[in-house]
């Protein structure tokens, strides 16, 4: 499923989410399965997804009307990024290898030179650069290099690969957001289940465990930074966004409209400050979600 959620604090929807004097609205935009990421555009107009099988991008409007797909073939594409300056949308195709960025209109992608060995699951972009998370690939043998898990950050327009964490314990870090400050936040699955790491000093260590995380595990900041919303599924094996406090590591969920479905995955914030988010999952479709 993707959904753009407008989250303007951490309590729980009221039960009838289509009624504005109740709570939350909720509009269906478009129907989908066999998703993974969805990243909205800077304004939250757009939203931006992976299709069926990550083998192409599509988009629809806030609106509910189609806004194209790309004639590019991709051979999984998990993670989306949109540039908060000018709309560019990055993508990572851990199958292909490489970050790539292609145009609103969905044109013929280019490959950002530097990334070719990297195969990411996900990426969040700030002032100019991008980071990433995944593994290295030995391009000699097309085999993933032992223990190479990481976090790095490259600027947009290519060039040489900064390492931020050399180490992430987890064997497939899916999700990425990075704060203002340049804490870097990356998902994965730990040794205690779904967990959250802070890597920006090299060091991974644990925001948040215990948890079942989307595939990708998506994760985006609130628009002042002082939570971190996880797609994640329940106890019962229903979608949820959990909110962890970054000040005291307290959480809330959310589930809302999403809690119908048993299956969750990408989550990216429009930019600014503003509160509509892009929520994919993979057995439903895309919705507008006003608080």
């Amino acid at each position: 499923m993707l959904l753009l959620l407008a989250l303007s604090a951490c309590s729980k929807p009221a039960a009838d989410d289509s009624a504005a004097s109740a709570g939350p609205t909720a509009t269906l935009l478009a129907a989908g399965t066999n998703l993974a990421d969805a990243a909205p555009s800077p304004d939250g107009s757009t939203i931006y997804y992976t299709g069926p099988g990550g083998t192409t991008l599509m988009a629809v409007r806030a609106d509910g009307t189609a806004a194209g797909s790309s004639n590019a073939v991709f051979l999984g594409a998990r993670g989306l990024v949109v540039d908060p300056n000018d709309g560019t949308l990055y993508v990572a195709d851990p199958v292909a290898v490489g970050m790539s960025s292609i145009g609103t209109d969905l044109g013929s992608p280019r490959t950002i030179p530097g990334t070719e060995n990297y195969a990411a699951n996900a990426m969040d972009i700030i002032g100019g650069t991008l980071y990433l998370t995944g593994w290295l690939m030995d391009m000699s043998t097309g085999d993933q290099v032992p223990q190479s898990t990481g976090a790095w950050s490259v600027p947009v327009a290519g060039g040489d690969v900064s390492t931020i964490a050399a180490s992430v314990p987890s064997q497939d870090p899916s999700g990425i957001a990075v704060a203002s400050d340049g804490s870097v936040y990356v998902a994965g699955s730990g040794d205690n289940g779904g967990t959250v790491w802070e890597v920006s000093t090299g060091t991974a260590n644990v925001v948040v465990d215990g948890l079942t995380l989307g595939n990708p595990a998506g994760i985006a900041l609130n628009p002042d930074e002082s939570a971190l919303l996880i797609s994640a599924l329940d106890a019962s094996g229903h979608a949820e966004v959990v909110i962890v406090s970054l000040a005291d590591g307290s959480t809330t969920t959310w589930n809302g409209t999403i809690g119908a479905n048993t299956a969750a995955g990408g989550l990216h914030r429009a930019a600014g400050d503003s509160t509509q988010y892009a929520w994919c999952g993979v057995n439903a479709g895309v919705y507008h979600v006003g608080f």
